[in-house]
C-alpha cells in the first residue's frame, strides 16, 4: 500500500438534524492525505458515460464522521452548503463518497480510513 501523503482534502459530511428537520452539512479539513483519482469513460448503449474514480486515505487513529453520500474535495476549503449540488457547484473537482473502509488496525504508521468515490 502506498502511504505517500501527496494532497490535502476537505470532507463535507451530511447528518440529519431532527430538531431542524433537515440535513446539516459540516466540513472537516484533512491535511496530508493520500489522494489518487483517475478520469475515464464507460461505453454504454446510450454512448459513453463518465467513470471517474477516487481513492483517498486519511491517516489517523481517530474515528471520523463519514458516510456514503458525503462529498470530498481536494484541498483545504471551508464553505456553508446545504446539499451535494452546492459542493459540486463551488468545488467542481469534488467526488461523492461511495465506499468507506476503516483500516485503523496494525501498524500505527499506516492506520487510515480508505474512502472511495466517483
Amino acid at each position: 500500500m502506498n502511504g505517500a501523503k501527496n494532497a490535502d482534502c476537505t470532507l463535507f459530511h451530511k447528518e440529519w438534524d431532527e430538531a431542524a428537520r433537515r440535513d446539516i452539512w459540516t466540513c472537516t479539513q484533512f491535511p496530508g492525505v493520500s489522494w489518487y483519482s483517475k478520469t475515464g469513460a464507460q461505453p454504454g448503449t446510450a454512448g459513453e458515460t463518465a467513470s471517474d474514480t477516487l481513492v483517498v486515505r486519511i491517516f489517523t487513529q481517530d474515528a471520523i464522521a463519514v458516510d456514503v453520500g458525503d462529498m470530498i474535495t481536494p484541498s483545504l476549503v471551508s464553505a456553508a452548503v446545504t446539499s451535494s449540488a452546492d459542493v459540486l457547484k463551488m468545488f467542481p473537482d469534488s467526488f461523492k463518497v461511495l465506499r468507506i473502509r476503516d483500516n485503523r488496525r496494525g501498524s500505527l504508521r499506516m492506520q487510515h480510513w480508505r474512502i472511495e468515490g466517483e
